[in-house]
């Protein structure tokens, strides 16, 4: 709302790297503001999410018969292919959010990589954990050969 108040132009795409579900999650403890937007105010989204079958669930409740374009992606995320991964599926390089919540790589790295390769948000949401708040970090080391999206065994 206050960026329609400053007349800012608004592309109407959401980068959503942690997906879920594709729930909104209003009123809950998982609100996602990026779901919300494409759910609620039918924003075009790119979604991606490293859980197999919650990508498919994602896809289920906000892909294919929409009138706003929504893009779901199962996806292992990490700093070397991330740039390569968003926006080889955008058509736009300006987005008006970025949402950040994977919880395997630290999220500055993502970031940066991000805008280095031109990507542009007007706001961007990024999840934090309360029991390691900043400066402290923790993520998963990753390799080329290991696999990052999670399959259901």
């Amino acid at each position: 709302k206050r960026i329609r108040r400053k007349n800012v132009q608004l592309s109407r795409w959401v980068v959503n790297l942690g997906a879920a579900d594709g729930r909104c999650g209003r009123g809950t403890e998982v609100l996602d503001p990026a779901n919300c937007l494409v759910e609620e105010q039918n924003f075009h989204g790119l979604l991606i999410e490293g859980n197999e079958s919650l990508a498919l669930a994602s896809h289920a409740r906000l892909g294919d018969d929409r009138l706003n374009d929504v893009l779901v992606r199962a996806a292992a995320i990490t700093p070397s292919t991330v740039a390569d991964l968003v926006l080889g599926q955008l058509p736009i390089k300006e987005v008006d959010l970025l949402k950040i919540d994977v919880d395997s790589i630290p999220h500055d790295a993502l970031l940066v990589a991000l805008l280095s390769s031109g990507l542009r948000a007007k706001v961007l949401h990024t999840e934090i954990g309360p029991w390691f708040p900043p400066p402290a970090q923790y993520w998963r080391d990753y390799g080329v050969s290991e696999p990052l999206v999670y399959t259901p065994r």
